[in-house]
Order: structure tokens, then C-alpha cells, then sequence
């Protein structure tokens, strides 16, 4: 299955392009047996293999946005600033967690009521 998609996709094998990316792939896309994370179905394994590409550029914006809020940011304060679809920055945050590059401190209220988590990067990986 995983081979045909890759096919039918491009036609190429899925490389990872970047540092970031390529740490991803070796610390993290293991628990995704090796792409970004998706269900088996094809539109999820399609869409994984159609992010690829942009992971650690996507990844970038997401640590450059947190760095420029040393009180940190939700969830739902990342999405709007940086214009992206929460499908889009929740997996690229959660990557960076599992990879100790953003870490959690505290909860901060949504627009609904809710409390989040107030994520921030950690600071050994702050870009400079």
C-alpha cells in the first residue's frame, strides 16, 4: 500500500529536506513508521505524503512564531498569527514537543472558555 501511494504521488521516494527534517525523521517519524503522522487511510497517507516536503519549513515558522512570545502562545494564538490550518500547526507543534524544541508551562483561556496549553520554545533552541 505504502509503495503504490509513494508512486502515485510524484513517482518519487519521500526525502526529507532540512536539519530539522531530517531529525524529525530519525527522532520522531519512527513512532509514524516513518512519514508524517496519519491514519492508514489513503486521503490521510496522501495528505502525509504531500506535507513532506514543507515539514521544516512549516516547523520553522511554527519556532518563530513562539520566539517572538516570550509569554508563550495557544494553540489557537499560533493558528491565527500565523495564518496557518490548525491540521497544519498542531502536528508541526507536536513534532517540535517530541523533540524538545517547545515544551509547555501553564494554561491560558481560548476564545470558547477552555483552557490550553501555553506552548514555548525551549530555550536551548531558540533561533537566533
Amino acid at each position: 500500500m505504502r509503495t503504490s501511494m509513494m508512486m502515485t504521488i510524484g513517482g518519487r521516494a519521500m526525502q526529507g529536506q532540512g536539519n530539522l527534517w531530517d531529525a524529525v525523521q530519525r527522532e520522531v517519524y519512527g513512532l509514524y513508521d516513518g512519514t508524517p503522522p496519519h491514519e492508514q487511510a489513503d486521503t490521510s497517507l496522501e495528505a502525509a505524503f504531500r506535507i513532506e516536503p514543507d515539514v521544516g519549513r512549516l516547523q520553522g515558522q511554527v519556532l518563530a512564531v513562539l520566539s517572538s512570545y516570550p509569554d508563550g502562545l495557544i494553540d489557537e494564538q499560533g493558528i491565527e498569527l500565523t495564518g496557518m490550518a490548525a491540521n497544519t500547526w498542531r502536528p508541526r507543534r507536536r513534532e517540535l514537543e517530541l523533540l524538545h524544541r517547545v515544551h509547555h508551562d501553564g494554561t491560558r483561556l481560548t476564545r470558547s472558555g477552555r483552557r490550553a496549553k501555553v506552548w514555548h520554545v525551549t530555550p536551548s533552541t531558540r533561533p537566533d
